[in-house]
């Protein structure tokens, strides 16, 4: 189960993102990555690579 502050290797893209938020909606479960620009993938597009190595730095970003 992908979660915040997971890195993700997003296959399409080639992309390793930092997990903001992840979920699901209508259209199934969903993964949403720190950056510019916003944008949303579908999990099943997406690869682990490591669990929660980054949730402290986003805990830290967003109470600022």
């Amino acid at each position: 189960m992908i979660e915040r502050g997971d890195v993700v290797h997003h296959k399409p893209t080639g992309e390793n993102w930092v997990v903001l938020r992840a979920g699901t909606d209508a259209a199934g479960e969903f993964v949403e990555p720190a950056g510019w620009p916003p944008c949303r993938a579908r999990a099943s597009d997406c690869e682990i690579k490591e669990k929660g190595s980054h949730i402290d730095f986003l805990d830290r970003a967003e109470s600022k």
